[in-house]
Formats: C-alpha cells, structure tokens, sequence
C-alpha cells in the first residue's frame, strides 16, 4: 500500500498542476509543461526518494488548492460559492490529515491573494469557508494540532546551503543537483514573459516564490517561530508558484509570437527552451537511473543488531548533530532539539522496528517527550551518569547514531554513562541500554514518584520488572508481590487498572507515565473510553457524506 501510494503521489500532483494552469491559461500545452517541470522539481523528487508520504500528499492538494484560492479573489464569481467553498475544504482537510503543516504554504498563497486580488471580500470569505469545513473534516487531527502548534506544524529539515534551497531541494539526493536550478530560471524568464492576461497572477506567483524559498532559508538558519520552521513545505510553496510562472510565460510567448520582429521576447523564447529541454531530459534521467534513499536493503549493515534484538516490545532513541537531515533509516525526521551550544543534539524516538512512510498523525509533543528533552539536557549539562536508568522508564534499549554524526564532547559523555554498554556494529553508533524496562511492566521494588525526580531513578536499585502482554488499549499481567503497575504511555484520565477485584484510576507516574500501585494478582490496564473515539470516527464519517454530498457533480436537465 505504501509504494502504491508513494509512485501514485507524484501523478496526481502533476495531474493536479494541470487542471489548474488548464483553467488559469486556457493553454493545455502550457499546462503539460508546468505539470512536467512540477513533477520533475527537486523538492517534489526529493519527497519521493525519502519515502514522504505526507510531504508528496501536500505537493498533490497545493495546485488545487492555489487554483481555487485564484478562482476565489478572481474578478468573476465562481459559480455555487458555497460548494465552491466546501471543495476547497475537502482537499485541505486530506493535506491537514497527512501534515498539518500544509496550512503553511496554502497561508503564503492566501496572503499574496489577499495583498493583490481583485475581490478581497469575496476571496476571505470563500477562503474562511473553507477552513472551517476542512477543521470539521479532520477535527481530531486538528484538535491535536491546537494543543501544540509547534509541534505540528514544525520540521527541522533542511539544509544551510542557500544554493539548495535556491533550487527548491531541501536535501541532497537523486534530482536535487545543479540541473535542478533549471525550474527556478525558467520561472525568472518567464515571469519577465508574462502578460496580459496573466501578469497579475504572475506577480502573485512571484510573491510565492520568493517568500516560499526566503522562509525556507530562514527556517533553517532559525530565525523563525518554532511553528513556523518548516523549510519542506515553504519549498513546496515556491515549487507550485515557479510551475505556474512556467505556464503563465509559455501561454503568453505561444500568443502571437510569429507576428513580431525578432527581440528580447524570441531571445528569451530561446532561452527558456534550452532551460526546459536540458532540465526535463536530465531530471528524467535522475528518475531512471537514480539510486533513490529508501529502497529494498537500504538500511544500515548494523541494523541487524537491532532487528535481532531479545523479543518484546522497546523504544529506540536517536541522537545526531543538528545538520537539518533525518536520521538513517528507519530512524526518520528528528523530533526536537537538545541545547547545549557546540554540543546540541537532534533527536528522535521510535519503537523497534522505526518509522515507515505511514507513520504520520501520531503526537510528538506532552509530558512524555518534555521528560526526555529534560533527561538529554541533562545529559549534555554534564548532570548525570545514569542516563540508561533515566531511558528506562521510556521503554529505551538501544540509543543510536550514524557513525560520526555525534559531536566529539556528547560522543564522550555517553561513553562515560556506567549504564550504556557500547556496541559493535558498522555504519551506526550503538548505545544499550544495561537499565532498559519494558514500555508496559509490574516492578516490586522500583518507587514511581508522581513527578519527575532524576534523583529518585538514579538512587533506585535495580529494577526486577515483569513485562505486561498485549498493547494498544489492553495490557495485562500478573505481579507476584506488592508494587507498581507502569505503561510508558502519555498519562490520560481515560485508563484504568483492574488489579484483585478492585478498578483503580492510575496516576501520572514519573510526572507523565500511567502508573499505578498493585497488590499480588492479576493485573489488566485498559483503556475504557474507546467510546468517545468510536464516537469520533461516526461524526467524521457523517461529516465527509455531508461534504460529499455538497459537493457532487450536478447532473444536467
């Protein structure tokens, strides 16, 4: 299913580019350019290379998306405002499924719309529509992504070389090389084309362009809020808007052309042509012989010391510079920073088997990760020498690098860790962890405190821990003596433990965990409100027939 939806992913965006400058230009020869050089863009092959599902996602819904905001501030109406309205909403609330972080680029195109469209009263409420039918449509996810905008919306993805990112790749890999800057000159030329009709839009494009790719190098050089750091998803702003520049220019050079004396408009016919011939002919050779990033066997030599790992369920942390790139597979994107000046790191949790190319919508912020920021500050602030007891009520077993990604003062302080046993392997740099618990385990002598207190975890013996089966929303066990119940999951009011007759309401045990005191006996913790994401899921299903509904075809007379 996932490299259906991958390989398809780059087709719909290129059929979606097409349609739009089709409608815009009324120049369908045009518009198979733009949709090519799209398709072919460095940040959209970039995508594909690294498995980014919900990146390709966005790069498919932002021309629809741009075309009817366009159509939206457009000097005519369109025809039902209000299913116009709700269609625009069904495609961001698939991007916001995916990437939340979709509102970003489609924010940058609003704004040029509304600095420079015609019909700015009109446009801002078509625009406001739409956003309230795509927050009811994936309300969950946007309920998740209120209670931590940052989190949500933020990537720390990128590249410092402005020359990159100049040519709308975030990263090096099959397609991003020099030739890739063919899409942005070819946007240069002809914008400097364009004319009536298009000039408006064209200066809207390049309104998007230039600031989709400024923000990008700002993201990644940090001057941004943290919510609005993501250098991926201002290039696919920029990637759209230069496409359309594409098809604006071509649609104007292919209109009486013939007609006129040889000039600057022929010479930068010429031009352009050359621009387009040699970037899509090598682009399409990058995508036919290209050695793409993830690909059958493309994980470490090392990883088998992992996947060979004990039975059960654990967690891995990763740890690298901040250089801007994910971790080797299957480690994914980093998820946060640690401060510590020349010492900073990236880092990332994942369960035993990494990340996959699906795995999108889950939280990444809450106490739970806020405890293992403040456990790596810890360890960077030089304040601890136990940092496999500080993992271990995390589930962590393993902490890993890339080989030579760590910088020389925090590689030498997890050597110096008396719980972190180093081990051999090629390609990764690999950390287990002698202290690691089961992410779900009854302990008779381990205290749970009710906050978080280092002090307590490193002071405790060693923790004889008996595993819970099961996962998801049922765990269950036995203790052999008095003591606690732990599940290294976020603490919500929603679980209960049974335990020798008796329902009991767990704490937040080491300020974030479900924890929970058990006497001898059975032991099941299980998640009772299951009804209200039942109910969830009704509603949704209720809404999206609804907006189905409103926005069907009508049928003739």
């Amino acid at each position: 299913a996932q490299k259906i939806l991958l390989g398809a992913m780059p087709a719909l965006a290129g059929v979606a580019m097409y349609r739009a400058m089709a409608r815009q230009t009324g120049s369908p020869p045009s518009a198979v350019v733009a949709a090519a050089v799209y398709v072919l863009s460095a940040i959209m092959l970039w995508a594909f290379s690294e498995g980014r599902l919900s990146l390709l996602i966005v790069l498919a819904i932002l021309p629809l998306a741009s075309d009817r905001i366009d159509a939206a501030f457009a000097r005519r109406a369109p025809e039902r405002p209000f299913r116009f309205g709700v269609g625009l909403g069904v495609a961001l609330s698939i991007g916001a499924a995916f990437a939340p972080a979709v509102v970003l680029p489609v924010g940058a195109f609003a704004v040029a719309n509304l600095i420079a469209g015609r019909r700015r009263g009109r446009g801002s409420a078509l625009v406001a529509l739409a956003v309230a039918v795509a927050t009811l449509l994936a309300f969950p996810v946007v309920l998740a992504a209120a209670g931590e905008p940052a989190s949500a919306f933020t990537s720390s993805i990128g590249t410092p070389d402005a020359w990159f990112l100049l040519r709308l790749a975030p990263g090096s890999g099959p397609g991003t090389w020099a030739v890739a800057a063919f899409l942005p000159l070819a946007a240069i030329v002809c914008f400097a084309g364009a004319g009536d009709p298009q000039r408006g839009r064209a200066w809207r494009a390049l309104f998007v362009a230039v600031a989709g790719t400024v923000l990008a190098w700002a993201s990644v050089a940090g001057h941004l809020p943290v919510a609005l750091t993501n250098a991926p998803a201002w290039l696919a702003a920029a990637a759209v808007a230069e496409s359309a520049l594409v098809a604006y220019g071509l649609s104007t050079f292919a209109t009486g052309l013939g007609r006129q004396a040889f000039g600057a408009r022929q010479l930068g016919v010429a031009v352009l042509t050359i621009l387009l011939s040699v970037g899509i002919a090598a682009q399409a050779l990058q995508v036919t012989f290209a050695d793409w990033a993830i690909r059958p066997g493309g994980l470490p030599p090392a990883w088998p010391v992992i996947a060979s790992s004990s039975a059960g369920e654990f967690r891995i942390l990763w740890v690298g510079a901040p250089n801007g790139e994910r971790f080797p597979a299957p480690g994914g994107d980093p998820i946060g920073l640690a401060e510590a000046g020349e010492e900073t790191v990236r880092f990332g949790l994942t369960d035993r088997d990494g990340v996959t190319a699906l795995d999108e919508g889950r939280a990444r912020s809450g106490p739970g990760y806020d405890e293992l920021h403040g456990i790596l500050e810890t360890l960077l602030g030089g304040g601890t020498r136990h940092l496999g007891a500080l993992l271990g009520p995390l589930g962590v077993r393993y902490l890993i690098a890339e080989e030579g990604d760590l910088p020389p003062g925090v590689a030498d302080r997890l050597s110096e860790q008396m719980d972190l046993d180093r081990v051999p392997a090629g390609g990764l740099t690999i950390f287990r962890n002698a202290a690691a618990l089961p992410t779900a385990f009854v302990s008779a002598n381990a205290p749970v405190p009710d906050r978080s207190d280092t002090g307590v975890i490193e002071a405790s013996p060693d923790v004889v821990a008996r595993a819970l089966e099961g996962g998801g929303e049922t765990f269950t066990g036995s203790a052999d003596a008095a003591g606690h119940v732990v599940v290294s999951e976020q603490f919500d009011a929603g679980w209960r433990v049974d335990n020798a007759g008796e329902v009991l309401a767990p704490f937040a045990g080491y300020g974030w965990a479900i924890a929970a005191p058990v006497q001898p006996g059975e032991v099941t913790v299980r998640y009772t409100r299951q009804w209200l994401r039942t109910a969830e899921l009704a509603l949704l299903a209720l809404l999206w027939v609804v907006a189905l509904w409103v926005t069907r075809k009508q049928g003739s007379a």
